[in-house]
């Protein structure tokens, strides 16, 4: 349990992390939840994912881990094995599925809103 929990805030320092490294425009900056997407070319899950968010109006920053150094190793320290590898506030999702990002997109408005 000590790890599991240990994990999730060393994961919470590596998001502060990643955004203090790579700069987010304005508009982004703004966003009631943080949601921040690693990403490669030629990855359909990936475009599915940033397309969703964009036909809900989701605000969300994106990293090529092919194309940046940076984004390649807080990919690594955060353990991605895959992409999409998608981050609300904080809190990993694997992979892309509806359901499972609107469940913790969610959470994080209602966590924000206390």
């Amino acid at each position: 349990m000590l790890k599991r929990s240990m994990r999730q805030v060393i994961l919470s320092l590596c998001c502060v992390m990643v955004l203090g490294w790579l700069a987010a425009s304005p508009a982004q900056a703004e966003a009631p939840v943080d949601v921040v997407v690693f990403t490669q070319a030629h990855c359909p899950p990936c475009l599915a994912a940033m397309d969703y968010f964009e036909k809900q109006g989701i605000a969300y920053r994106y990293f090529d881990i092919e194309a940046s150094a940076k984004a390649r190793n807080v990919f690594e320290r955060l353990d991605g094995r895959g992409t999409p590898l998608i981050l609300v506030n904080g809190k990993r999702l694997q992979a892309f599925s509806p359901e499972r990002f609107d469940a913790l997109y969610r959470q994080a408005e209602a966590d924000r809103s206390r």
